[in-house]
């Protein structure tokens, strides 16, 4: 047999010796073993408690939030049906409800959560904390809202029918008092300021919604309300008054009127409800039709009330809801604004139909670019973390795809702060129909739209100008862009890509790097493209300097030679001839830098020598064959003395 259980008492603890100095687990527990065991099961829980074991925080897990849901979609229920009852239902058919047995032990476990859930602190220089000492929590609670809590979980009406003698001994005027006792539990209407001081960074709504959803319950509740009351009182004075001659209440007359041919306690309850929600609503809204109004002095008092109560709450909800519809929407209310300045400009100008329409096509297509910048200015007043996780959101998708920035994000080793850098300073804009973009030292990322560029086709994703991390002019692609559609595109500076690397030195030696690497790339395809140009300069003008002289050996051959007397004045030069002007526009359109200025110098010069040759070294002018003085007619195109195919064909 194992020693019995040895168990030590130091200051209140209980400690336990290991397990090969204890009993079985087959030893019965005893007495003594019991009160042991209860003394430190309280220690532990109340050193638990000082220490905040016990405190729920609401932003940990989901319990209170799913309870405060509850409890505030219950207090909207019992804001409702509460009023109700207390005005139309008896207490057999409260009792029949069940409603009143749900509401005590809801509201009492939900004053008895308060006492273990932090609360928040604004006090604290501005900045909101979380309480979660036991102690402050609830010092807390008593200060404020215990005491409006505990009397709605207090059965008033109970303490009044004990009163009042119990329940077969109430009269009716002490009956509806008891009755009307409950409407203390309303005070928890006011449960929900508390509730929207703990969520409102929670709740998904613009304070625009908020205030419009606010008001339209505000508009509802009172007007249940006042038709629960005026039905209540209708009641109440009708069943004090039975059968006494000269009086009158609003609910006899509406009998009467309708022709409903019963008694005032056969109407059913949902008619009166109906009945007093209509003149409720006609009062609230002062439409006041008239068919149901009062009839004694207490029912004009009331009314007075009501219509003096309901009057500022209309107004207030009217105003309120007024301003918040005028403000739902500021960006279209800005670019509307805008627009009707546009149209004062292009009336001042005196612009034509198309312009107009170009101008007003490019305001609806750059909405979207005004509202980002809108949004850059509000993201500035957020922290530099947040501006770059929202700034990842737009632009860091599209970062990675530019080939010395593709390995910075979701790495391992990576730099993802570095695109959180590059995303913040990136810049929208938009470029109109068939606009041409000649913007160097650039990085364009396109969001939408469609351009050409280099006869490809350019869309959502695509992007150019990655060569402006390179310092010589010459060695950037300065071949631009023409849009197509209209198109948005995301644009980054070389002045901020320095920035960036200003912030990362690691990444300014990676960019030079990056450079030096283009750099070298494009130097020997520009020292190809010029070695190139200069062998195809040299064979062209050898070639139509060649193509001269073969064609004037070509007429002098055929016996194309003056007649008569005019053959001393020389012969007519052939009447296939070179346009220079022609050549000119050739140069310009070429777009492989084969024709040349140096080309046409040498073209001109053996044009003169061949000139020289048919005027026989005499400078004339030289005549036709029917004697007439020769003056050379303009050249088309297609007269060159060379192949078409040597340069490209205009238009």
């Amino acid at each position: 047999m194992q020693r019995s259980n040895t168990r030590l008492r130091q200051r209140g603890t209980y400690t336990r010796l290991p397990q090969s100095e204890t009993q079985s687990v087959d030893t019965p527990v005893t007495p003594q073993t019991t009160r042991t065991l209860v003394p430190h099961c309280v220690t532990v829980l109340v050193d638990g408690w000082r220490a905040g074991a016990c405190v729920w925080h609401p932003y940990k897990g989901n319990a209170i939030r799913n309870w405060d849901i509850f409890i505030s979609s219950f207090i909207l229920c019992c804001c409702f049906i509460l009023p109700y009852e207390i005005a139309f239902l008896t207490l057999e058919e409260q009792n029949s409800l069940g409603f009143d047995q749900c509401v005590v032990p809801i509201f009492a476990v939900d004053v008895l959560l308060q006492f273990v859930i932090a609360f928040p602190d604004e006090s604290s220089e501005g900045m909101r904390t979380w309480v979660s000492r036991p102690t402050l929590i609830i010092l807390n609670y008593l200060g404020s809202w215990f005491v409006p809590d505990l009397i709605s979980i207090l059965p008033l009406d109970e303490w009044l029918t004990l009163a009042f003698g119990g329940h077969g001994n109430l009269s009716f005027i002490e009956s509806n008092f008891v009755q009307a006792s409950r409407c203390a539990k309303l005070i928890r209407l006011f449960r929900f300021g508390r509730l929207y001081q703990r969520w409102h960074e929670l709740i998904p709504l613009s304070f625009v919604t908020l205030t419009v959803l606010v008001d339209l319950v505000l508009v509802v509740l009172f007007v249940h309300w006042a038709a629960c009351f005026w039905g209540f009182m209708g009641i109440l004075f009708t069943g004090l008054h039975t059968g006494e001659s000269g009086w009158s209440t609003w609910l006899l007359r509406a009998i009467a009127d309708k022709h409903l041919n019963c008694e005032w306690y056969e109407v059913p309850h949902y008619s009166v409800y109906w009945m007093s929600c209509y003149w409720a609503m006609c009062t609230v809204t002062s439409v006041g039709y008239g068919d149901i109004a009062a009839s004694n002095l207490t029912e004009y008092a009331i009314s007075t009330v009501i219509i003096f109560v309901g009057a500022f709450i209309w107004a207030y909800v009217l105003g309120t809801v007024t301003t918040a519809i005028s403000s739902l929407d500021p960006h279209t209310i800005e670019f509307e604004r805008d627009l009707d300045d546009l149209h004062l400009l292009v009336q001042d100008k005196n612009l034509d139909s198309e312009m107009r329409t170009k101008l007003r096509t490019y305001m609806y297509q750059s909405r979207g670019v005004r509202m980002a910048h809108s949004q850059k200015k509000l993201l500035e007043l957020l922290s530099p973390g947040l501006q770059g996780q929202l700034a990842l959101l737009d632009g860091g998708i599209w970062i990675p795809k530019v080939w010395y920035l593709q390995d910075l994000y979701g790495a391992e080793g990576g730099y993802p702060e570095v695109v959180v850098e590059v995303a913040r300073r990136l810049d929208p804009i938009v470029f109109s129909e068939r606009e041409a973009v000649y913007l160097q030292w650039t990085l364009f990322i396109i969001q939408r739209g469609i351009g050409i560029r280099k006869s490809k086709l350019l869309h959502k994703g695509e992007f150019w100008g990655e060569d402006m991390i390179l310092d010589s002019a010459h060695l950037i692609d300065s071949c631009h862009v023409t849009t197509i559609t209209h198109m948005q595109v995301l644009q980054l500076s070389r002045t901020s890509l320095d920035e960036v690397g200003e912030i990362f030195p690691k990444m300014k030696a990676r960019f030079r790097r990056a450079q030096i690497r283009l750099a070298v790339f494009r130097g020997f395809i520009a020292a190809a493209k010029e070695l190139r140009r200069k062998r195809m300069e040299a064979q062209l003008t050898g070639e139509w300097v060649q193509a001269i002289a073969d064609l004037d050996m070509e007429v002098l051959s055929r016996g194309n030679k003056p007649r008569g007397n005019r053959a001393q004045a020389g012969v007519a030069p052939p009447r296939q001839t070179i346009d220079l002007e022609a050549l000119r526009r050739w140069a310009r359109l070429d777009l492989r830098g084969i024709i040349t200025d140096k080309v046409i110098k040498g073209v001109e010069q053996a044009m003169e020598e061949q000139m020289e040759l048919f005027t026989g070294g005499t400078g004339g002018t030289g005549y036709t064959r029917s004697g007439k003085p020769y003056i050379p007619a303009p050249a088309k195109p297609h007269c060159l003395p060379f192949s078409p195919q040597m340069v490209p064909q205009p238009g």
